[in-house]
């Protein structure tokens, strides 16, 4: 260190500085996101949790003879059609173990989803029906 001009130690020490600066901006990036992931976790499941609310409500309107079981079903698809999140951009569906659409906002009841396939090959909705058969429930 002692054959180093004062200079090339300043330049050493501002690079030092630099390199701390972008690993801290690096790391709070990374903490920023995952603040964001969890928030948006956390969201989603008092979506789900409403959606769930609304189903076992209808099916509380069956028990008690209020409903037949196609008008409480009928009801709770309007119902989870209607939900949003995140804005407006995410939303709630539910299909049957046939991968047969109940409630979508946009696909219409009954369309078979099982075979649907995202541009790079995967299943997408074989892998959100084992997703939410996991122990996370898919979160």
């Amino acid at each position: 260190m002692r054959h180093l001009s004062t200079a090339k130690k300043l330049w050493g020490l501002l690079g030092l500085i630099w390199l701390a600066m972008l690993l801290l901006a690096g790391w709070s990036a990374w903490e920023a996101r995952q603040v964001m992931l969890a928030e948006r976790k956390t969201s989603l499941k008092s979506v789900v949790e409403i959606a769930m609310s609304a189903l076992k409500a209808q099916a509380a309107a069956v028990a008690r003879g209020e409903l037949d079981l196609e008008q409480a079903q009928a009801r709770a698809a309007e119902q989870v059609q209607a939900m949003r999140y995140d804005g407006t951009r995410g939303y709630i569906y539910i299909f049957d173990e046939q991968y047969r659409m109940v409630a979508h906002p946009t696909l219409e009841k009954g369309a078979v989803v099982r075979d649907f396939q995202t541009p790079d090959g995967r299943y997408l909705f074989r892998e959100l029906a084992a997703a939410a058969d996991s122990e996370g429930g898919g979160y």
